[in-house]
């Protein structure tokens, strides 16, 4: 059998090359493959999963598309039975079951095809930051802490819904209730 020389200048003898492992974690074409591979073994393939794969693989490297990939398959696989984009998008906001890549890919493209809205970020990030918080109180003082933060929580509860006509992130002030000041620059 003789070997013969394929498009990279190398020889070949009709199977694939052997790639060393930087040149196939680099291989522009493994999220595909990589994808293919993977819809064969979920139970439910969603109707957007190659519109993803292309997604992805256009904005990030053919090692991080794969593993993007990977955790999105294991998320599907988990609950195959929540596949909506908008759930997904709750789930991984929610929870911690996922890599911040595979939430912000997938934020990105569902919102970007219309499939679904963005989560609330700031309110997230706000909320892990004061469980930070609560986290690193000693034990001791845990529950009284605990009491003023959920104190604390309601009050600004309360008070964004006292003010009529006006929601706590609009940038429009009121002087008073009968009459409306334009934003402060």
């Amino acid at each position: 059998m003789s070997a013969t020389v394929g498009s990279s200048g190398k020889p070949s003898n009709g199977h694939a090359p052997a790639a060393c492992n930087r040149c196939r974690l680099a291989d522009p074409d493994w999220p595909f493959r990589y994808s293919a591979s993977l819809a064969k073994r979920l139970p439910i393939v969603p109707p957007w999963w190659e519109a993803f794969t292309s997604f992805v693989a256009a904005r990030h490297h053919p090692g991080r598309a794969a593993q993007v990939l990977r955790a999105l398959g294991a998320v599907l696989t988990a609950d195959p039975s929540r596949t909506s984009p908008q759930q997904l998008v709750q789930r991984l906001a929610n929870g911690n079951d996922a890599p911040d890549a595979l939430l912000r890919a997938l934020t990105a493209f569902f919102t970007e095809a219309g499939l679904a809205l963005p989560p609330d970020d700031s309110r997230r990030r706000a909320d892990k930051r004061r469980q930070g918080y609560l986290d690193a109180v000693p034990v001791s003082f845990q529950p009284a802490v605990v009491a003023f933060n959920q104190n604390l929580l309601s009050e600004r509860d309360r008070a964004r819904r006292s003010v009529p006509g006006r929601s706590a992130t609009s940038p429009w002030r009121t002087s008073c209730g009968s009459c409306v000041t334009s934003p402060s620059t």
